[in-house]
């Protein structure tokens, strides 16, 4: 069971609308803290709009605009936007892929993991 009293990143658990200094606030958490699902929004714009509110507070302009990214075989393997001086923070998603994309997705994947490790956003 949770402890209600512990801190979470400066909100507290069941404080639903300060989580992360109020920027997760109003994507759907209940009272306990825990998220909860919505039949109405699709859970890929609510994260990226969560990221968006993220790079807002961190201060951190687009560089790299909303767009596709393709795999080798020219196929549109996801979308990616890159915030920030450096790649210092990427929103990237992989197409078709199940919550286990590894297994669901390989060489996308693959090329999402090579991309991160070499520091680089995945080729627009």
């Amino acid at each position: 069971m949770f402890n209600k009293s512990r801190k979470v990143r400066r909100g507290q658990l069941g404080e639903s609308d300060n989580w992360c200094g109020g920027i997760v606030g109003g994507i759907g958490h209940s009272s306990t803290g825990l998220q909860r699902r919505s039949r109405c929004c699709n859970p890929i714009h609510r994260y990226k709009n969560l990221v968006n509110r993220l790079s807002k507070k961190l201060g951190l302009n687009t560089t790299l605009p909303y767009k596709p990214w393709f795999d080798d075989e020219k196929q549109v393997g996801g979308w990616t936007q890159v915030y920030g001086e450096n790649n210092k923070l990427a929103y990237e998603t992989i197409r078709g892929a199940s919550h286990m994309a590894p297994l669901s997705s390989p060489k996308r994947s693959l090329t999402l993991f090579a991309a991160f490790l070499a520091g680089k956003p995945l080729a627009a």
